[in-house]
């Protein structure tokens, strides 16, 4: 997986399937993502 941080949104790609498909999230969507991959301390 590639991802690509850019001014306004970020891209994610296959980086095994480079000429296929892009997703493109909101800074906003990929900071809540990120933050439900992140393990919280209880």
């Amino acid at each position: 997986m590639e991802c690509a941080i850019l001014p306004d949104l970020v891209a994610v790609r296959d980086s095994k399937d480079r000429p296929g498909p892009v997703l493109t999230f909101s800074r906003r969507q990929w900071s809540a993502f990120i933050t439900t991959l992140t393990p919280t301390t209880h």
